[in-house]
């Protein structure tokens, strides 16, 4: 892969990376207004036990959007702080790696996605994997659980 398209495909990476977060957030926001009415219009119609407990479940599945969004937005804030410009000639954070094994972005914990034909994931700086590749520099190699990865292009 020439290191120009390699540019081309991080920024393409970062794109749905933040695509799929501003996505995740807006559901959370959908499933926090819903929750919030039906807590109002459970509390408006009686304050039985039964309701009771289901208006308490429904704060908790609130508190614990509220978790969820908060990882969301700080994930958002992370790719956000990437230079996608940066010429880098070894691993460090913001690379996009391509393995002989897999493709990754260093930047923080993200599920995997498809872009161009091709699973990317998003690998947080503090995972042991990213802490043996730091420094590595295309065609070297590292051994992660028993298994070979060899760099084959950083961009």
């Amino acid at each position: 892969m020439q290191d120009t398209n390699l540019h081309v495909t991080k920024r393409r990476v970062v794109a749905a990376f933040e695509a799929r977060l501003k996505d995740t957030l807006a559901s959370i926001e959908n499933l926090e207004e819903v929750l919030t009415e039906g807590t109002r219009s459970q509390d408006e119609e009686t304050s039985s036990d039964s309701l009771g407990r289901k208006s308490e479940e429904m704060m908790q599945d609130l508190e614990n959007h509220g978790i969820i969004a908060g990882d969301a937005k700080n994930k958002q804030l992370a790719l956000a702080s990437l230079n996608l410009d940066a010429t880098l000639d070894e691993v460090a954070v913001g690379a996009l790696v391509v393995t002989d094994q897999a493709r990754m972005l260093v930047c923080t914990a993200l599920e995997p996605l498809e872009v161009d034909g091709q699973t990317y994931v998003g690998v947080s700086i503090q995972a042991p994997l990213i802490a043996q590749l730091l420094g590595k520099k295309v065609g070297e190699s590292i051994t992660f659980n028993e298994r070979t990865l060899t760099i084959e292009a950083i961009a």
